[in-house]
């Protein structure tokens, strides 16, 4: 009888979401059993983030090679060739991976290009914390799944301020531009806190002052005018849900109750949220 060989790496899939109209085109967290010294090669037609939370492996990029432990990230650009391959006597890893679409005009796409490519260590405490958050969020359903998983995936890119990642230097773009792109990832991360212009600014290491005159010059707006854009267009998607209240909307997109809500958001669209409903 014929013996059937065994897989080169076996996934198992603990939570996968998809969010197309946001960019994403699988976000998942993966148990991967490596059977064999190497898995098989294959590409992705946008960028893949991969977060290590336990175990370690190698991933080939191209023709560099990385050994990812608990608080890696791996940034691997669009249609760059990668495999996974096994690192000393471990055969099991745990990670969370990110497979963006190729669409370049959304926000997250926008946002990594100012990643350098290739591994960065993060604290490993601060990458289990949130990917446990992100565990969390794809428990709900809905619309406030989406949102709950987007508002953690921003936050986890976010983490990468701890690091050199983003004063790349394979990009033209300056250090402003760089800051605005941690402003915007800031601004993502926290749609659903209290935050406002001066927690934007020292999260970046700017000066309110600072900050808004490089919106005004490569944003043409305000940062509070972006961030309120930012709450109402999130808004905008929660109220097509039925099964949520104004209040849960509001406190979702960082307002403090429902009346208030109620008043920015009319402010902002000339209708009433129940309008959009």
């Amino acid at each position: 009888m014929k013996r059937e060989r065994p897989r080169r790496t076996t996934l198992y899939t603990r939570y996968a979401i998809t969010a197309l109209e946001h960019g994403i085109q699988l976000c998942s967290e993966v148990e991967a059993h490596q059977t064999r010294p190497r898995g098989l090669p294959h590409r992705h037609d946008g960028t893949q983030l991969l977060w290590m939370l336990d175990g370690s492996m190698g991933m080939l990029v191209g023709d560099k090679a990385h050994v990812l432990v608990p608080g890696a990230l791996l940034i691997v650009p669009p249609r760059i060739e990668h495999l996974i391959y096994k690192t000393g006597d471990c055969t099991v890893s745990v990670y969370v991976n990110l497979v963006l679409t190729s669409e370049a005009g959304l926000p997250m796409n926008q946002t990594l290009q100012a990643l350098e490519p290739g591994a960065h260590q993060l604290p490993p405490a601060d990458v289990a914390a949130q990917a446990a958050e992100l565990k969390g969020a794809c428990t709900r359903t809905g619309l406030l799944r989406t949102a709950g998983v987007m508002a953690c995936l921003w936050r986890m890119i976010a983490l990468t301020q701890q690091t050199g990642v983003w004063t790349s230097p394979r990009s033209n773009r300056g250090t402003a531009d760089r800051r605005i792109e941690l402003a915007l990832a800031f601004m993502h991360a926290n749609l659903s806190n209290s935050i406002g212009v001066p927690d934007i600014a020292a999260a970046v290491g700017l000066s309110r002052s600072q900050l808004s005159r490089l919106f005004r010059e490569q944003r043409h707006t305000t940062p509070a005018a972006f961030l309120k854009a930012l709450r109402i267009g999130l808004a905008k998607r929660l109220l097509a849900d039925p099964s949520l209240s104004v209040k849960e909307i509001a406190l979702t997109c960082g307002f403090p109750c429902a009346n208030h809500f109620s008043r920015v958001f009319s402010s902002a669209t000339g209708h009433p949220p129940s309008a959009h409903r």
